[in-house]
């Protein structure tokens, strides 16, 4: 490797020039993002009080810093308005519009992306079935808010799931063991820590995406679900859980719904392959 005698360059002067000349000629650029979670979009009120599109609904979003990627900055600016992370960023349209009275050429981008966050539904379920904490508290923990941010998932689902984000899911059930005061001798573990989609085929050749959307869907002639499947098709099993199952005396696969509960966690491939060995014992 050849070492010149010139000292490298710690800024692109290309890009200097480029951020000059957007600045002369008073041009930015601003993105939209809207988040898909069971077939609805995030979207947030903006305060009456904002001098640019004030008293509207919107998706998360803003300008993009300057030399910062456009997926970056959907990442970014979605955590620093909402504190959820996505994921699958695609861009679906982009434009140029002149704000007359910023003097402003923007150019604008909007964008979907899916809600990144492991499914903990059933996994909440058995920690509260397991928990010594009050009927009274119970309740209020199965408590589904009708609207806002949280809207049709309960108590329980969102302070794991934000504890799976903030945390990360590891350290997450050990604090969710403590805040539901779960007995030393009693392990919960998540059958995987890779995000998936669980998805199934109907009858009809129909394809349904995410527990919500299968469970819902109208029971009809041709509805019927054919067979369950996860995307991507093999996550990687969660190793204290497998260890877990080897060990066991006896397995019991439940409770919860057959489709969207039960064969779920089978379809893991490291499941599956301890659940078989156990049958050899």
């Amino acid at each position: 490797m050849a070492v010149g005698s010139n000292p490298p360059q710690p800024i692109n002067t290309q890009l200097l020039k480029i951020g000059d000349f957007m600045k002369k000629r008073n041009i930015s650029v601003a993105l939209e993002c809207f988040v898909k979670k069971d077939e609805k979009y995030l979207m947030l009120h903006r305060s009456p009080k904002k001098r640019i599109m004030p008293d509207v609904w919107m998706a998360p979003g803003g300008h993009i810093e300057f030399s910062e990627g456009l997926f970056e900055a959907a990442k970014r600016e979605v955590m620093e308005e909402t504190g959820l992370k996505i994921k699958n960023i695609k861009i679906r349209a982009n434009g140029v519009a002149y704000l007359k009275d910023l003097d402003e050429e923007l150019y604008f981008y909007f964008l979907t992306a899916d809600y990144d966050v492991l499914s903990v539904g059933d996994y909440t379920l058995v920690v509260e079935s397991l928990s010594p904490i009050s009927d009274e508290l119970k309740r209020g923990l199965n408590h589904r808010p009708e609207n806002g941010r949280f809207n049709g998932n309960s108590a329980r689902h969102t302070i794991f799931a934000s504890l799976c984000m903030e945390l990360g899911p590891e350290e997450a059930m050990e604090v969710a063991r403590e805040i539901f005061r779960i007995p030393e001798n009693r392990r919960i573990y998540l059958p995987t820590l890779d995000k998936c989609t669980l998805c199934a085929e109907l009858e009809d050749g129909t394809q349904l995406r995410e527990e919500t959307n299968i469970d819902t869907r109208p029971y009809e002639k041709g509805r019927q679900i054919r067979k369950v499947f996860l995307d991507p098709d093999s996550p990687q099993v969660y190793e204290p859980s497998r260890d877990a199952i080897l060990k066991a005396d006896v397995v019991i696969l439940g409770p919860g719904s057959l489709y969207t509960s039960t064969i779920p966690s089978c379809l893991i491939p490291g499941i599956l392959e301890a659940l078989k060995k156990q049958e050899l014992k």
